[in-house]
């Protein structure tokens, strides 16, 4: 008797200590890192993209033993990665979420999706 009451006692606090959940944080046409107002005009006229589906992300510490540390993920940051993987300037078609686990130390992982475009592409389509 007292092995199942100690089983369902650890079951309950592991349940309690490794939570998380993942969450759409939504859509987003198109995304530049730097200005570039003349390209952004002509984008409904682009081609196929350079890259499809590449994935930037930031993650940061977001609590110590439930203590937070108010640094969260940013989206410049994983914005900067997903073009720094697809080697392009915007990425087209983004999709963002934010992953979010806890086992006495909480982080926070945002995550944006999308395809990167180049200024060359644009050159032709005009």
């Amino acid at each position: 008797m007292r092995s199942a009451r100690g089983g369902w006692l650890f079951l309950v606090g592991a349940s309690l200590a490794l939570g998380g959940c993942i969450s759409s944080q939504g859509r987003i046409y198109t995304v530049s890192a730097a200005p570039a107002a003349e390209e952004i005009a002509s984008l409904y006229s682009v081609g196929p993209p350079a890259r499809r589906e590449v994935i930037g992300r930031d993650t940061r510490i977001t609590s110590v033993l439930f203590v937070p540390t108010f640094d969260g993920p940013r989206f410049e940051s994983a914005l900067a990665d997903a073009l720094a993987k697809g080697g392009g300037e915007t990425l087209h078609g983004v999709r963002a979420r934010t992953i979010e686990f806890w086992l006495l130390v909480g982080w926070s992982v945002l995550e944006v999706r999308g395809d990167v475009g180049e200024p060359a592409d644009w050159e032709g389509s005009r």
